[in-house]
């Protein structure tokens, strides 16, 4: 026969007595969980007693007596059960008192009239990003210019009240750009260090365009960049007087005077430009290594502006690499991303992102010319003039001429990891280059990419996109052993949802695929994939079979410029149609079949993957259409495979 075990009865049942003392809070609401909660555990005990009376029922059926010992258990628990249905009483009772509290309660709030004030924080700032559209990962843009943001609206917003101000202000800066030079760092940390505009989601940019050790060590170097540059603003601005005349020409003669009326600013403009032409001319010298400023016994002022300027760049040199050097650049990202309390876009790109990443401006020829580019009295006057000559580079800008050291490649990696140890969260990680992938040196330690890899394990989108200019390929294995640990790192063993991978290297022959897929496809799981735009590549036929398999039906794929080096492109499409969802595309395949096309017949099949037609739709390639299983569209490719084979 079995044996209740009273003695852990008891304090079971007592356990629920310290409920009592909670519900004479005025929270109605939080009395009915505390009577559900303990009304459920009476109910398990009621259980467990009503099994044990079940075991004994045969002996009390008998018509012999019990037991001692058995009539003094069949006592015990009919006792704990009588205990046991007060207890449950009491709390029914409270239940049903607390529902009946809850429910007044509910009448009258719904009786007061409540307005916008009343709303809760988490509310109102789901209202007010209506003005500012969240970050969009299936379109791998991270808005780093404020697209589609009602910034006005939220200025007015913010200056309703307090309590708007205090919620919207963090919807002011949706994108941070940020330079390694200390005037783009005092910014970031006061925006970091900000009460009310620091937290919220948000893209943070950073400008991977750099100063060069060679150029800031050699002035003749700074001059011939001026010069280059300066020589081909100059050409512009001929041509836009030039076209300025020509409208001047056609416009209607004076009534009165029957003559062609003269624009002043035409005249201002071509003062301008031959002013910057004598400036061109004294920088001109400098290209010559022999030419030295002390060589002048009076420098004229833009000989002058020239020095003036490769000071500053030296200074920026300096700041730049002091930055980079120390780790404190990738310190102060890292605390930035992490003071946001929400996952971060990060950007990195070495092309040109404006004044707002705390580098120096570039102002057109136009306000170039309009300035005293000569004279020094007015800082104010001189700035744009340096603010021309002193810019950094995209890493294609002087790559043969400059020590490995000063392209700061190692932010790739080393930013991403300080955030990771700072305990901020990236959404997504993005990296945008002008230079060839395969100049990459992405050289990580064994510990690093383990870090690497845990730092970028939850994104929602990567995208990794070069390109670069006139570029050859080079076969480098252990550089490319190292792009592909890097790729494979942030793409994650379980793939990331939102993949762009454009490994462009300017190459145009078509026996020469530098970038192979299948790596990629043996270190990750491709099965979570959401959308991939992929440029630039190389597959074989069973590569693309692999890849299909792996994906779930109604998957994006969208193909530029991809290499098929076995295999058919008829067969390539016949995977991706047992699986691409409708917004898939294929644009400039190459290899294969496409060998053999004329340029008319292959426009036909592939390109572009969308037409603007006369009326204002779109017309789609027919192998966009077949792999989107567009209805009585056949494989484009039999026909040609048919009549070529």
């Amino acid at each position: 026969m079995a044996s209740v075990n009273l003695a852990a009865l008891s304090p079971a049942m007592a356990s629920t007595l310290p409920s009592l003392e909670q519900i004479q809070s005025s929270d109605y609401f939080q009395q009915m969980l505390i009577t559900d909660s303990a009304l459920e555990s009476l109910s398990v005990w009621r259980n467990s007693l009503d099994l044990e009376l079940q075991a004994l029922a045969p002996s009390v059926s008998e018509e012999e007596p019990l037991s001692t010992e058995a009539a003094a258990e069949y006592e015990a628990i009919t006792q704990a059960i009588d205990e046991l249905e007060e207890q449950v009483e009491t709390f029914e009772n409270l239940q049903a008192e607390a529902r009946h509290l809850f429910e007044l309660r509910a009448r009258s709030l719904r009786r007061r009239e409540t307005g916008i004030m009343d709303l809760p924080a988490e509310v109102l700032l789901a209202i007010f990003e209506n003005f500012r559209p969240r970050l969009d990962f299936s379109t791998m843009t991270s808005n780093r210019d404020n697209d589609g943001a009602d910034i006005e609206t939220i200025k007015k917003i913010r200056l309703t009240c307090l309590w708007f101000r205090q919620i919207s202000s963090r919807l002011l800066i949706g994108c941070l750009s940020v330079s390694p030079n200390m005037k783009s760092l005092d910014r970031l940390k006061m925006v970091s260090s900000h009460p009310e505009i620091s937290r919220g989601e948000r893209v943070l940019s950073i400008d991977l365009r750099y100063y060069s050790g060679s150029v800031a060590r050699n002035i003749h170097a700074f001059s011939a960049i001026c010069v280059d540059k300066l020589h081909a603003s100059i050409e512009i601005e001929k041509i836009r007087i030039q076209r300025r005349e020509q409208r001047e020409d056609d416009k209607v003669r004076d009534e009165e005077h029957r003559l062609p009326r003269k624009d002043v600013s035409i005249q201002l403009a071509r003062d301008g430009v031959r002013r910057l032409q004598r400036v061109l001319s004294a920088w001109d010298t400098f290209r010559n290594p022999e030419a030295s400023v002390q060589d002048s016994a009076q420098p004229n002022a833009a000989v002058l502006a020239l020095q003036r300027g490769h000071e500053r760049y030296q200074q920026l040199y300096e700041e730049q690499q002091r930055l980079i050097q120390d780790g404190s650049f990738a310190r102060a990202l890292a605390a930035t991303a992490a003071a946001s309390k929400s996952k971060v876009w990060l950007c990195m790109s070495d092309v040109h992102m404006g004044p707002s990443s705390g580098g120096l401006p570039r102002p057109n020829v136009g306000v170039l010319a309009k300035s005293n580019f000569l004279s020094f009295t007015d800082p104010g006057c001189f700035e744009p003039a340096l603010s021309y000559m002193v810019q950094p580079q995209s890493w294609t800008g002087l790559e043969a001429n400059d020590p490995q050291g000063d392209v700061p490649q190692s932010l790739l990696f080393e930013v991403p990891l300080a955030m990771h140890t700072a305990g901020a969260q990236m959404a997504a990680l993005e990296v945008h280059l002008k230079c060839a992938p395969q100049k990459l040196d992405l050289r990580m330690s064994a510990e690093q990419l383990t870090c690497f890899t845990k730092a970028t394990e939850d994104l929602k989108a990567f995208k990794f996109m070069t390109s670069p200019y006139d570029q050859v390929f080079v076969p480098n294995a252990e550089g490319l052993r190292d792009l592909y640990a890097y790729l494979s790192a942030a793409m994650g063993r379980q793939i990331v949802p939102n993949l762009h991978l454009d490994l462009a290297t300017t190459d145009m022959k078509f026996d020469v695929a530098p970038f192979p897929i299948e790596p990629l496809l043996r270190c990750s799981n491709w099965h979570g994939l959401k959308l991939a735009k992929l440029a630039n590549l190389v597959a074989e036929i069973e590569d693309l079979r692999k890849l299909t398999d792996m994906l779930e039906p109604g998957t994006q794929l969208q193909f530029n410029c991809f290499l098929l080096s076995s295999g058919t492109w008829a067969a390539a499409l016949d995977y991706l149609r047992s699986k691409v969802g409708q917004d898939s595309w294929i644009s400039h395949p190459l290899g294969a079949e496409c060998f053999d096309m004329g340029w008319e017949e292959y426009e036909k099949v592939f390109d572009p993957p969308y037409t603007v037609n006369e009326g204002g739709g779109h017309r789609r390639s027919k192998a966009t259409q077949y792999i989107r299983s567009v209805e009585g569209i056949k494989n484009p490719l039999l026909v040609h495979n048919t009549t070529t084979g």
